[in-house]
């Protein structure tokens, strides 16, 4: 007999919310039959056809702001020729719960849920609301999610705390022998350019001077060519602390815990930075995902294009970025523009919801290390953020690093015992703040 989780879980994935087009409605329904049934009512938003935002209230003594958990009802796309399974089939293998969404961010949606339902049933004498806020569109930005209910509705998604992904819990960390979960307390700010550059038609056996692709690489490699400057913001600099005080070695524990000591950080840094996952935490980046230009083999085209996806730190003014990266690339206005832009956003990690989470996941995973963590991605956390709600972002369960890539990868999957463990934290998380 499968538990709750598991049952509710398979279900959800069935639903196709792939996104684009969304489809969320059916999926919202789906939350809200199970809430209603209940006792929870749940009101359903349409901002566009077939697209939905669910919240649903559990009501508390009203002493204390409302805790929110957000997840997100649509999820990427699929290549199922690659999958081993049906992505939207919800199939039991292995101890795994197998489809696009187990682990964004279905998995995570339906622990809340079920988190919710325990609180309820327990009677729990709650100080405060609890929200429960499904929301659509996150994988492309948030517009008729997140941002459309804040912007329609904000007396519904008021809160001081919200819980929501960003991270997860990894179990073999390089050096650290215990479980790790670092919270993301703060995320950086995505900034997408395109570079059009024009030139000259013409035979590919006699190249013009003015040759558009050969113009793009140049500039291309102009900007591959920086190195952008390592900053150890705070979150960092605690991740990096709280990992160093569980090495083996007292040297590691008391270097991890000084590298922003002007005579250590120089030469730490260095050595920090041959760390894809870490330079993407320490530096502002960019990354050339899409280019274009020509359709025949002999004809010079007579424009060529990049699209560059940057991520800056908290703190870092995207408008500032975007002018020194024209200036890098040698550009005129007209050359460069901006697709998408938003400043990183960031919590306080000394916050009742930081040490409520560290307590609850301790009680499940009783030798874990729960620190903070800045995200290289972005969520819907950031939009609350900006009207002053303290946003976290951790799934309670622990993956292996080769487990990552099925994060809107082949094959996503989500453990049974994670999945129920996950559910139990979250409870846990609701009792501790009242």
């Amino acid at each position: 007999m499968h538990s709750e989780e598991v049952r509710i879980l398979k279900g959800y994935l069935r639903i196709d919310t792939t996104n684009p087009p969304g489809n969320e409605l059916a999926a919202a329904h789906f939350l809200a039959d199970i809430l209603e049934r209940e006792g929870i009512p749940a009101t359903i938003f349409e901002p566009a056809p077939g697209r939905a935002n669910l919240v649903a209230r559990l009501p508390g003594r009203g002493k204390k702001p409302s805790l929110m958990f957000l997840n997100h009802m649509d999820v990427v796309g699929v290549e199922p020729q690659h999958w081993s399974v049906d992505p939207f089939g919800g199939e039991i293998r292995d101890g795994y719960l197998w489809g696009r969404g187990a682990l964004d961010m279905k998995g995570m949606a339906v622990m809340q849920l079920c988190a919710m339902l325990k609180a309820k049933r327990a009677h729990l004498p709650l100080e405060r609301d609890l929200i429960f806020l499904a929301v659509a569109d996150e994988e492309e930005g948030g517009r008729l999610g997140a941002q459309w209910m804040i912007e329609h509705h904000p007396e519904l998604v008021q809160a001081e705390f919200i819980v929501n992904e960003g991270s997860f819990g990894i179990c073999d960390m390089p050096g650290v022998r215990l479980p790790v979960f670092p919270c993301a307390t703060a995320e950086k700010g995505p900034l997408w350019l395109k570079v059009a550059l024009a030139g000259e038609a013409g035979h590919g056996s006699m190249p013009p001077d003015n040759h558009a692709p050969h113009r793009l690489v140049r500039s291309l490699n102009r900007l591959l060519g920086a190195r952008p400057r390592p900053v150890l913001g705070p979150e960092v600099a605690r991740l990096l602390a709280d990992l160093g005080a569980h090495m083996p070695t007292l040297g590691a524990a008391w270097l991890m815990g000084h590298l922003g000591h002007p005579l250590i950080w120089p030469l730490a840094s260095r050595v920090l930075l041959r760390k894809a996952a870490l330079r993407a935490i320490l530096t502002n980046t960019f990354s050339v995902d899409m280019l274009a230009s020509g359709h025949k083999a002999n004809v010079v085209p007579s424009e060529a294009t990049a699209v560059i996806d940057c991520r800056l730190l908290p703190g870092v003014d995207p408008a500032a970025f975007a002018a020194w990266f024209r200036g890098r690339l040698r550009l005129e206005d007209a050359q460069l523009e901006v697709l998408y832009s938003e400043a990183g956003s960031t919590s306080p990690m000394d916050t009742e919801l930081f040490q409520a989470y560290e307590a609850a996941l301790r009680g499940v995973y009783p030798e874990c290390v729960f620190t903070a963590n800045l995200s290289a991605g972005f969520s819907d956390s950031r939009f609350f953020r900006r009207r002053g709600m303290v946003a976290y972002g951790l799934i309670p369960i622990v993956l292996a690093q080769n487990e990552l890539p099925l994060i809107h990868g082949h094959d996503e999957r989500i453990g049974v015992e994670a999945l129920e463990k996950g559910t139990a934290v979250l409870y846990d998380l609701i009792r501790r703040l009242g």
